[in-house]
């Protein structure tokens, strides 16, 4: 019989990183002139350690920062909003949060796309933007749909009295 031993030697400080970035509006109604709040999840599959962990988010034109609040490191810019985060373990996650004020010109399709880079490698790309889309109706379009809804729920009654002897 032979020799059944074998030995494989692994390079793991070059093993990637896989960041995962997702972004959604809060819920609610959005209309022109009024502040929206987006969070931003991002989020090490690992496995390796995420490091020089930075989020992107360039601002549309039609809304103007309030604020942008990382659960970990900083955030600095603005129209595009540059957050550096502190590193990222496999498993590890940051949140951000970033509020804004909608142009009271602004109406129809607000697009929002953040983006999650690292100087570690990561070779799963495809995950590490998200965009969010909020419809804003003009304000006639809006205020037709809000008239519309309250006459929808508007009940009429009719009650007729009528005075005569007893029974």
């Amino acid at each position: 019989m032979g020799n059944n031993q074998a030995t494989v030697t692994v390079d793991v400080s070059s093993a990637p990183a896989d960041l995962n970035v997702s972004k959604i509006a809060l819920e609610g109604p959005v209309l022109p002139g009024s502040d929206i709040e987006y969070t931003i999840k991002v989020a090490n599959n690992g496995p390796a350690t995420s490091t020089g962990t930075f989020v992107t988010d360039d601002l549309p034109h039609s809304v103007s920062l309030i604020s942008a609040n990382p659960t970990q490191g900083s955030c600095s810019g603005y129209p595009k909003v540059v957050c550096e985060l502190r590193p990222l373990a496999p498993g590890d996650s940051a949140e951000v949060s970033i509020k804004v004020s909608i142009a009271m010109s602004t109406c129809g399709q607000l697009v929002n796309t953040v983006v999650a880079s690292s100087t570690a490698p990561d070779n799963i790309l495809a995950n590490n933007a998200a965009t969010a889309v909020t419809h804003i109706p003009s304000i006639g379009a809006w205020s037709m749909a809000a008239l519309a809804a309250l006459l929808s729920a508007l009940t009429l009654w009719k009650i007729t009295t009528r005075r005569g002897a007893p029974s």
